[in-house]
């Protein structure tokens, strides 16, 4: 009766993990649509992609990809071109490729920096070089409603975060060590005293 009542259990603890990971597993496949795959050439000043991801990064959390927190805050400039703040896009006309820059002083600013490149119901990420102040970008790395590459650009978004500065190390100053050798010489002296006298 026991061992029936145990395996009863059992089977329902496995059921259960089953269904869980199984829902975690097709959200993360309803995140990657899997059909176009991102390149790095998409992008020219960039080392490394993920995507393709469907619907908006306007309104998704991006913390995580390349493995940093991004945060929420971000430059976006439409497909058709034009400059917010330090980041300038072009366009040509049919909205599939064009070029990008930033000022040196945005650049000088930030360790590390995300571009992502939206088109169609999709959205890949560029991790930046480090270097570059310019480059290209087209939307190879993309996917149309229809599962095709290569849709119409709806805006660039640039992501940019500091690394967090080490918190320094507190080094006792000469004086307070002089107290602490001085108060430990006590100490001796004492249980030396306490030792004799016992």
């Amino acid at each position: 009766m026991h061992i029936k009542n145990f395996m009863t259990k059992l089977v329902g603890a496995f059921v259960m993990a089953a269904t869980a990971l199984t829902a975690i597993a097709s959200e993360a496949a309803a995140l990657n649509t899997g059909a176009v795959a991102c390149t790095n050439g998409t992008v020219t000043g960039t080392t490394e992609c993920e995507g393709v991801f469907e619907k908006n990064n306007s309104n998704q959390n991006l913390n995580g990809l390349f493995d940093l927190d991004w945060g929420t805050e971000a430059l976006k400039v439409k497909g058709s071109g034009g400059t917010e703040g330090p980041l300038t896009i072009t366009s040509n006309d049919n909205k599939k490729k064009g070029t990008w820059e930033l000022e040196q002083s945005f650049v000088d600013e930030y360790d590390e920096i995300m571009f992502v490149v939206k088109g169609g119901p999709s959205f890949s990420a560029y991790l930046w070089d480090g270097l570059a102040t310019s480059g290209t970008w087209d939307t190879l790395g993309l996917q149309k409603g229809n599962g095709k590459a290569k849709p119409d650009l709806s805006h660039i978004s640039v992501y940019a975060m500091r690394t967090p500065e080490p918190k320094p190390t507190s080094i006792p100053e000469p004086a307070a060590m002089l107290g602490l050798v001085a108060v430990g010489a006590g100490i001796l002296i004492k249980r030396r005293q306490d030792i004799e006298q016992a």
